[in-house]
């Protein structure tokens, strides 16, 4: 949709861009200007700045500017018409649509339309004799049906293509479900449903719509859980299980807990802890914390008592001290997670292991010191630098100081040289940081020019199609484009025509690409630099990849010789 101008500015006028920031980060005055850690990248020195006077925002460390309709888009992650209209609503102003896009909006449109349809459609099964034996277990697993009513917990059939068949008859292309990630093409040109013979868990977003689905199999047979692959409305890194359900209940009580997957999430859900959520699990992402900090601060993580939920937790508390959250780590003994725990001993006793949660430190200690002989002062020397390590990622400087002071008593350390330790730590890292991302920004300003070239220059686009492949781009969004840069050269279309063809995204790199290019006065011969560039980062890769199968022994005379050849080269 294309919203007036003047619609634009009154919203504009009447919000004022502080206040609207300010529920999401903590802005703190700087001049005539406000500044915050920006939610957009990791940072640990404030470089958002948000300008009153001038109604703007802007990084000055990733680049995010705009408006205050930008700002809300991007934090909420959504569409511009979707932040205008959630802007307007609240400046209480009308949206009048001057004409509707039939592209992007439209599209997404009918992939939410058909994951509802498709949640209805799993939702009858269960309830249907095909999907008995799918009831009786969740019942036996003590989830009642007002429970599988809350959750819209559903059954997908076993028989190849039941939804296919049902949605194309209610008029739903296989384009529109397959985009939706409900059905996929086989080799030999047939669709197939993607879930079959599973317990379908509806996935929604912050809004309540189905955005995806998790489905488990009823035995014991591998994979026991898959979840809708990425789709343009489902992105695995950004989705909270339950978040829907549990928004308003972590706002009131100021807290949130954190589980692992669909079986405990309800589990909490049924024993009254309704301000919980569940990742897809124990991968948390900084995207998931950044939705959970616009809640709460507070996070107990409540994975399972295994060596791989210690591992996960410890992941976790990075992430969250990153964001500046505060963490607490509920204990659930080796052998139970939180569903079989309230099952056995009941929400009582779950809650009171809350309130003896460990802290950060005290965890982080009792899981590394597994792992070292403290008696041996080497070993002890190696255990101390991998919790300072662990601390590398805090942002608070007084949680820190005071960590690092209990470190220093209670292994007989002085804090000088605990900080000495973490500065080269964090000297490390940010040379890591710094180097990988000059490595990254070369080779995507690589793909970048070359792109550019091909479509400035008729000739570079000729000599680039006869020297490069497909494959030959690192990044897939420039082998996108690359690809249909060829398909329009093969049936004799201009390359211009591209621009049609392409995602938001991919049109916004183009322009980017296109802009950089323009200084060049001989396109064709920049380009063989550019070639050459990118063929020996491939070079480069290829003979990493190598080396790490020599190291882990997965050598074979052929891949010894390719390996021999690559460094008689690189010498």
């Amino acid at each position: 949709m294309k919203i007036p101008e003047k619609t634009l500015e009154e919203i504009r006028d009447r919000l004022d861009i502080v206040d609207v920031i300010s529920r999401y980060i903590d802005l703190r005055p700087s001049g005539r200007n406000f500044k915050a850690l920006c939610p957009f990248h990791d940072e640990k020195t404030p470089s958002f700045v948000v300008s009153p006077e001038k109604q703007i925002f802007h990084c000055f460390g990733c680049g995010a500017s705009g408006n205050v309709i930008n700002f809300v888009q991007k934090i909420e992650n959504i569409s511009f018409p979707e932040a205008v209209k959630m802007l307007a609503k609240e400046a209480g102003i009308s949206i009048s649509e001057e004409e509707k896009d039939e592209g992007t909006e439209r599209k997404k449109a009918l992939i939410y339309a058909v994951l509802e349809f498709a949640n209805i459609f799993y939702k009858k099964n269960l309830k249907r004799e095909l999907g008995k034996e799918a009831l009786a277990y969740l019942l036996k697993r003590g989830i009642t049906l007002p429970i599988i009513e809350t959750f819209s917990i559903g059954w997908a059939p076993f028989a190849e293509y039941t939804l296919g068949t049902e949605a194309k008859r209610r008029g739903y292309t296989v384009e529109i479900l397959e985009e939706a990630g409900l059905i996929y093409n086989t080799k030999d040109g047939r669709y197939i449903d993607y879930f079959r013979g599973r317990i379908m868990f509806p996935i929604r977003d912050l809004k309540g719509r189905v955005i995806g689905f998790g489905g488990r199999v009823l035995g014991n047979s591998e994979p026991k859980y898959i979840n809708t692959r990425e789709t343009p409305v489902f992105k695995k890194s950004d989705v909270l299980y339950g978040i829907d359900l549990a928004k308003e209940y972590i706002k009131k009580r100021k807290e949130v807990f954190v589980v692992e997957g669909y079986m405990d999430l309800i589990a909490m859900y049924k024993h009254g802890i309704e301000n919980a959520i569940a990742t897809l699990g124990t991968s948390l992402t900084i995207n998931q914390a950044r939705i959970l900090k616009r809640f709460s601060r507070n996070v107990y993580i409540a994975y399972d008592g295994d060596k791989a939920g210690n591992k996960a937790t410890l992941r976790g508390i990075q992430i969250f001290k990153k964001q500046g959250i505060n963490v607490g780590i509920i204990e659930i003994p080796e052998g139970e997670d939180p569903d079989t725990y309230l099952g056995k001993y009941g929400r009582g006793n779950f809650l009171a292991l809350k309130e003896v949660s460990r802290n950060v430190l005290d965890f982080v200690i009792d899981i590394r010191k597994k792992d070292y002989n403290l008696n041996d002062p080497e070993e002890k020397v190696k255990f101390i630098r991998e919790i300072v390590k662990d601390l590398t990622e805090f942002s608070d400087e007084l949680e820190l100081a005071t960590y690092i002071k209990a470190i220093s008593e209670r292994f007989d350390v002085e804090e000088r040289l605990i900080y000495n330790e973490l500065s080269r730590h964090k000297r490390r890292k940010k040379n890591k940081e710094e180097i990988e991302g000059i490595e990254g920004r070369g080779i995507e300003k690589t793909q970048e020019a070359i792109i550019g070239i091909m479509l400035t220059d008729q000739e570079a686009k000729d000599i680039a199609l006869s020297r490069l492949k497909e494959e030959d781009f690192p990044d897939e969004r420039y082998r996108n484009i690359f690809t249909k840069i060829k398909e329009l050269a093969i049936i004799g279309k201009e390359a211009e025509d591209i621009f049609f063809s392409l995602e938001e995204e991919e049109r916004a790199l183009l322009g980017k690409a296109l802009k950089e290019v323009s200084i060049f006065t001989e396109p064709a011969h920049a380009l063989f630099g550019f070639i050459d560039a990118l063929m020996q980062y491939q070079e480069k890769r290829e003979y990493l990849a190598i080396l790490d199968k020599i190291k882990k022994g997965e050598t074979d005379p052929i891949t010894l010789q390719t390996f021999l050849e690559k460094s008689r080269i690189k010498s």
